[in-house]
């Protein structure tokens, strides 16, 4: 889907019109989305659009994602995201990220990659120490935190701060992660598999499964 397609259906369903009203509204609007992407225009846009936080979302998005090492179509970047290591992030298209997101990136390589179709809610955290992978259609609901690295306590001869452990994490297809869930190193989740509000997940988690509780366990197959 072109990036003129994508907006002509998200504004038909919010506002619901057509016809060539809509045609002109979704033209305007990608103009000011690709007009973002110049660094001054870019900022007054970006100010100009804050009275419609739909609007802010595809401007920042568009401003931020500049500095992706890959980007998708139309990523969408809510108020006070922080982003480090921005060159070692890959986004697919139609990508949704809230308000308040960090995405944590101090890794070899890419540490982060982000599917096609995916939206996560606000105040999430994502570290991608040791490798983050999340696949397409996934849903990540508000305050969920995934961390691929932690730290070991086994060397007593060194701080703490200084044992670190990476693990990988995978999360495959149409997962739903639900609100404060805890990913934790080299975990990988299963396509079209639910994981509860407030779990916390220390070991994998089989394809269409929903997994609940602390530590998170396998409670029903889907």
């Amino acid at each position: 889907m072109n990036e003129y397609r994508c907006i002509l259906e998200r504004i038909s369903k919010r506002f619901s019109i057509t016809g060539n009203k809509l045609k002109i509204v979704s033209w305007l609007i990608l103009k000011f989305i690709k007009l973002s992407k110049m660094p001054v225009i870019g900022h007054l846009l970006k100010s100009l659009s804050k009275f419609d936080p739909h609007l802010y979302m595809y401007i920042n998005g568009s401003i931020l994602s500049q500095r992706l090492k890959k980007k998708g179509t139309l990523p969408r970047i809510g108020f006070g995201c922080v982003i480090y290591y921005p060159e070692k992030i890959e986004v697919g298209n139609n990508v949704t990220i809230g308000n308040y997101v960090t995405l944590y990136n101090e890794s070899d390589g890419v540490g982060i990659r982000i599917g096609d179709n995916t939206h996560m809610a606000d105040f999430t955290l994502i570290s991608g120490v040791g490798g983050v992978e999340i696949g397409n259609d996934v849903a990540i609901s508000s305050g969920v935190k995934i961390y691929s690295h932690s730290n070991d306590y086994k060397d007593k001869t060194k701080l703490i701060r200084e044992e670190v452990r990476k693990g990988k994490v995978i999360i495959g297809n149409n997962v739903l992660i639900g609100a404060n869930a805890v990913i934790l190193p080299g975990v990988k989740i299963g396509d079209n598999s639910v994981i509860g509000a407030g779990a916390v997940v220390t070991k994998n988690v089989p394809e269409n499964s929903i997994a609940v509780g602390v530590p998170a366990s396998v409670v029903k197959e889907i």
